[in-house]
């Protein structure tokens, strides 16, 4: 059994509320995994900038965001059981 930590993110905040929630998850060793549920591409980017703190680069692999896992909202939606969960190198899975 693994403790995982949800996070329902709908829109777009200033940089600090986010970057402060990031951090507590970050230094919490209860949640060994952060599930982050975004509410569109760009609250998806957003909050992938703040952990990784690097944007994508087309033609570069994306950064790793070790605990933090990401899914957009409509994804779960249409498809729960095989909507893409990822981490950018391991997938994640909601069985």
């Amino acid at each position: 059994r693994v403790e995982v930590a949800i996070e329902l993110e709908m829109t777009v905040k200033s940089r600090h509320p986010d970057r402060g929630i990031l951090v507590s998850y970050m230094v919490a060793p209860q949640y060994p995994k952060v599930l982050y549920i975004t509410g569109s591409r760009a609250v998806f980017d957003r909050v992938k900038y703040q952990v990784t703190e690097q944007k994508e680069i087309p033609g570069l692999p994306l950064p790793s965001t070790g605990k933090f896992f990401f899914c957009e909202l409509c994804e779960l939606l249409t498809n729960p059981t095989t909507a893409p969960i990822t981490n950018n190198t391991t997938e994640f899975r909601l069985d």
